[in-house]
Formats: structure tokens, sequence, C-alpha cells
């Protein structure tokens, strides 16, 4: 929630390329169009808190 994090940064990489998207406005929610071909999403997600500590997830996988 916005109490625990001013800013969330999701970074994605598709067909080898890689891409972050930030969102400083709570609910943060990020929207990542996946082409046909692809089938893998690799990610992480970092969170920046109000007094700028930055918390990361680990790395994920989504396949097809």
């Amino acid at each position: 929630d916005d109490a625990e994090f001013k800013e969330v940064s999701l970074t994605y990489t598709l067909n080898g390329s890689r891409t972050t998207l930030t969102d400083t406005n709570y609910p943060f929610e990020f929207t990542v169009p996946i082409p046909p071909g692809a089938t893998t999403f690799d990610f992480t997600i970092q969170g920046t808190s109000p007094t700028g500590e930055k918390k990361s997830s680990a790395p994920a996988a989504l396949h097809r």
C-alpha cells in the first residue's frame, strides 16, 4: 500500500529485451502486452519506501 511504498517498479524481459515500468500511484498496477510467440516472461518487482529504502522480489518467470 502507499504507506509502505511510494514507488513500485516492474522489470521484465521478453524476447531478449529488458524493460522497466514504474508506478508512483497506489494501487501500483502494470499492463504488459505479451506478443503471441512469447513463451517466457521473466520479471522482478522492486518497491521504494517513503524513506527511500528499496526492497526487491526474487526473480520469477511465467511460462506458456
